[in-house]
């Protein structure tokens, strides 16, 4: 950007004129929230320049958290919000081909309310839309609950979430008695680091495997035990072993591979984890979640590229990042997917092996 700065410089005041305009070309979500907070300065002038501020603010905010969220794992809310203040009920429409979510609501005259359903009318949309048909509505609206509790706690937006579970979870639990327990749960794996990472993530591939299949009770029902076998592997105790290897499902067939402690990897190095790979794939999983933290991420790392090595699997690109264990305490993690390849003829299934 340096070089590329001087380049134009070069070029006297029509150059500095580029350079800014690329500026904002590459960071419209940061404009917006600028344009948002210079316009609230004006806002006693009138309703349509409070309205003005409002949008582009919320617009700013919306679209920067979907980048961001979009980092942990692609394709999971590529788009952009273009908020809209209406008479009617809330809605929000999809633009595809140009990345954009429009979205349409009551303008309530509170800036924690227009956020916090801005964001829930943006989420269905937004947000790994095409899995959206097949996780029923419990499922479907606790994801929404716990992206828009990220989004707002990402902020320190501390009055809209005060609104948020005091307004807006109690009139949703009336109608859905599991809500309360499923937004527990993804806030508890959102912790660990796994909400985005592994439950949207494979949410986005479900919705794709199943494609433009009618939806059945039993989608629903899939998604739900999938993100039950998440949350029994993050909440299981040190040294616990797992009943099932992994989740096979008709669509989702994903499975952890628990990277141990440096003592076990000092002894075993990389060979009971390949050995793992193996029984998962004479079993017929089609996915392997490799986990390490700490000391043990770089064994992670040496058993991807040596499963990938011995074609075993194909790694994806590895993602390293910061989360709570579940005593609470801070660790440095790694998670790489590795899509298990199939079988070779005659291969003999191999014993199993779980983290000590």
């Amino acid at each position: 950007m340096d070089d590329l700065a001087k380049a134009l410089f070069a070029y006297g005041p029509w150059g500095l004129v580029l350079l800014l305009l690329i500026c904002v070309i590459t960071n419209v979500e940061k404009v917006e929230k600028a344009a948002g907070h210079v316009l609230g300065l004006f806002a006693w002038a009138g309703g349509g320049i409070r309205r003005r501020s409002v949008r582009a603010t919320i617009q700013g905010q919306v679209s920067e958290f979907s980048r961001s969220i979009d980092k942990e794992a692609k394709g999971l809310m590529p788009y952009n919000m273009r908020l809209e203040f209406i008479k009617e009920i809330d809605r929000a429409e999809l633009l595809g081909e140009k990345s954009l979510v429009i979205v349409r609501i009551r303008d309530r005259k509170d800036d924690d309310k227009n956020l916090v359903h801005a964001m829930l009318a943006f989420c269905p949309v937004g947000l790994i839309p095409q899995a959206r048909p097949y996780l029923g509505k419990s499922l479907s609206l606790a994801v929404d609950l716990t992206t828009t509790r990220k989004l707002l706690n990402s902020l320190g937006h501390h009055s809209a979430l005060q609104y948020l579970y005091d307004d807006v979870l109690p009139r949703e639990k009336k109608e859905l008695s599991d809500l309360d327990q499923l937004c527990s749960c993804f806030d508890f794996l959102d912790e660990g680091g796994l909400f985005t990472r592994v439950i949207l993530s494979e949410f986005r591939d479900f919705g794709a495997n199943v494609r433009s299949r009618y939806p059945q009770p039993a989608h629903a029902a899939e998604a739900r035990s999938f993100v039950e076998y998440v949350h029994t592997v993050a909440s299981r105790e040190p040294g616990e072993n797992m009943v099932e290897p992994g989740y096979r499902g008709t669509y989702i067939s994903t499975a952890f591979v628990l990277i141990g402690r440096g003592a076990r990897i000092e002894m075993e190095g990389a060979t009971p984890y390949l050995k793992h790979l193996r029984y998962l794939r004479s079993l017929g999983f089609r996915r392997a979640l490799l986990t390490g933290r700490d000391k043990s991420m770089e064994m992670a790392e040496r058993v991807s590229y040596l499963a990938q090595k011995g074609r075993l699997a194909k790694r994806r690109p590895s993602r390293k990042y910061e989360a709570k264990d579940a005593t609470g305490r801070s660790r440095n993690h790694v998670l790489i997917e590795m899509d298990i390849l199939p079988p070779e003829v005659g291969e003999v299934p191999q014993g199993r092996f779980f983290e000590d």
